[in-house]
């Protein structure tokens, strides 16, 4: 009988062991079998004092040229502004951006999923471009950004 009682026993700490293993390795599924939001395609600062007027167009250089979108923004000093569009996938993108109706600047960037451009207006005529990086890859870290690479004009 006491053998029967310690096989008994065996077998449910058993179970128990196995049932742990199974919530342990399933903890965390739900990060790794989902995509994140795409982000922004871009976001506009004006850094300057003044306010402008942006107007941002941007072509998928990666599909013939297509226009992706245009946004006309009205920007107060320190006002931001992030764009509807999203960005769905990677490819190369040239950005035109036109400060109070004067010719506009362009930036050409190769943007994966996980990037976006951020465009700082610093004057009428000097428009900074930033590429930023969201580390979505980690639950812990969502939303970090981490800059990769600049262009002044």
């Amino acid at each position: 009988m006491r053998a029967t009682g310690w096989m008994a026993t065996l077998v449910v700490v058993g179970a128990i062991a196995v049932g742990a293993l199974v919530v342990l390795c399933e903890t965390g599924s739900e990060y790794r079998d989902t995509q994140p939001s795409p982000l922004s395609l871009f976001s506009v600062s004006n850094q300057d004092d003044v306010p402008h007027e942006v107007v941002v167009t941007v072509y998928n250089m990666s599909e013939n040229h297509t226009r992706v979108c245009s946004e006309t923004y009205r920007l107060e000093a320190d006002g931001y502004e992030t764009s509807s569009f999203k960005n769905e996938g990677e490819a190369e993108y040239r950005f035109e951006v036109s400060i109070d109706d004067r010719t506009p600047q362009e930036f050409t960037f190769y943007l994966q999923r996980c990037h976006s451009l951020d465009l700082s207006i610093r004057t009428d005529c000097d428009v900074r471009a930033l590429v930023i990086e969201s580390d979505y890859a980690s639950p812990n870290r969502s939303g970090l950004m981490i800059r990769i690479n600049t262009e002044n004009v």
